[in-house]
């Protein structure tokens, strides 16, 4: 199941951080794969009192997706491993 939602911040790193921090908080596991669509950066004009304007970036907004997902590692023998989060793939969690 796909996790999607909104989320805004100063920079694009920020947004990235917060969906998955988002995600991790949803899927209970730190093993999530996140990805942006729809960035857009919001500017605001400001206007001097010597009557010169100039644009300033305030903040980037988006729309996220969210997925758990595991780097499974095969053994040869005893289950698979997840390397990031080590959960084992079987017999009583096993990896989506």
């Amino acid at each position: 199941m796909t996790l999607t939602g909104q989320t805004s911040g100063w920079t694009r790193a920020e947004l990235i951080t917060r969906a998955e921090g988002l995600a991790a908080t949803y899927y209970g596991t730190e093993c999530v794969v996140v990805t942006l669509s729809d960035e857009t950066c919001e500017t605001t004009e400001v206007q001097y009192g010597n009557g010169q304007v100039a644009v300033a970036h305030t903040s980037f907004s988006a729309t996220f997706e969210a997925d758990e997902h595991h780097e499974v590692e095969a053994r040869s023998y005893g289950p698979s491993k997840c390397r990031k989060c080590n959960r084992d793939s079987w017999p009583h969690s096993p990896l989506p």
